[in-house]
């Protein structure tokens, strides 16, 4: 994958995430605050955009490295980016949940940001005479 369509797949990934948790949030506040859900949005968008972009770009960036050094270095920005939304806006105790869809998007976008040989071996099949 390219560097410009793993930067689109990390936006539309930060974007989907921001849909998920603010559909949680508003699940979580359902009476209190009808308008919940398009305020989590509005403000989860810009972050999700310019996060998800970097991650799309790390991703694209790091294909020689191996899979685990790829995971651990796109996981730390995306939860860094989810427990400071969290914290500034007094949601803390969301964080935890939060992290869910989030670390699945950056292991969706880690998987597809890798190169197709980086698979299991498959072994040639010979036929004998």
């Amino acid at each position: 994958m390219n560097g410009e369509r793993a930067m689109v797949l990390g936006a539309v990934l930060g974007l989907v995430d921001t849909l998920v948790i603010a559909a949680g949030i508003a699940a979580w506040k359902h009476g209190a605050y009808p308008s919940v859900f398009p305020a989590v949005v509005a403000l989860g968008m810009m972050p999700a955009l310019v996060v998800g972009i970097g991650l799309g770009y790390l991703a694209a960036e790091s294909t020689a490295r191996s899979v685990g050094w790829r995971r651990r270095t796109m996981i730390v920005p995306a939860l860094a980016g989810v427990a400071l939304l969290g914290i500034a806006f007094g949601l803390e105790v969301i964080i935890p949940l939060a992290a869910i869809p989030t670390i699945a998007g950056v292991l969706v976008l880690e998987r597809a940001s890798r190169h197709a040989d980086d698979g299991f071996p498959v072994a040639a099949a010979r036929a004998r005479w």
